[in-house]
């Protein structure tokens, strides 16, 4: 099986900016939701929690972890898994135009594409052999590609995930959804 969440609210999102690899802590909220989704995850067994390396994802797989039973998964850092540079609009406002004309185009001064997201996302499949449930924490535009790589090689089809902070998205052995981009745990 796998989980992925996506991690709490952090300062950028609060503030409307584009973070992709700027490293942005979790607000309050963010906190409050990274507890809400441990709280929520703390009867799963995960035989490996995966995080990218920026700490808003960090953090919320730490806090998932912290809630697990005993014996805690080990909590690994994967560069792969971290968002998609977004160039020179690192930090930008979301109103800032830029309009993305195909799967190849790049965000400007040295950002990636999709498409090179989709590359980083599939060399991560590996990360699922031989392991009977994984939880993977990490960005909305990562996790988006990571599903389309998941599809590409199983069934060959596309699904596009809204990915709400903290919110749970689950496929079993098969590779069919079980949750997506659940945040019942948000409003109980």
């Amino acid at each position: 099986m796998l989980t992925l969440v996506r991690h709490g609210e952090s300062t950028g999102n609060v503030l409307q900016r584009w973070q992709g690899i700027t490293d942005g802590p979790l607000t309050e909220s963010g906190v409050t939701q990274a507890e809400l989704v441990a709280q929520e995850l703390s009867k799963q067994k995960f035989s490996t929690i995966f995080s990218s390396p920026l700490s808003r994802a960090i953090d919320t797989a730490k806090t998932i972890q912290k809630a697990l039973g005993d014996p805690k998964p080990p909590l690994v850092v994967d560069q792969r898994l971290i968002e998609l540079n977004m160039g020179s609009l690192e930090d930008a406002p979301w109103s800032t135009p830029f309009q993305i004309s195909s799967r190849d185009t790049r965000f400007p001064d040295g950002g990636e594409s999709l498409n090179d997201v989709l590359i980083r996302a599939t060399s991560c499949l590996d990360l699922l052999n031989d392991q009977e449930h994984v939880l993977i924490v990490s960005h909305g535009m990562f996790l988006t590609e990571l599903v389309h790589a998941l599809g590409m090689r199983h069934n060959g089809e596309w699904v596009d995930v809204a990915w709400s902070n903290t919110g749970i998205t689950t496929l079993d052995c098969n590779h069919q959804f079980v949750r997506i981009n659940d945040t019942r745990h948000l409003y109980f």
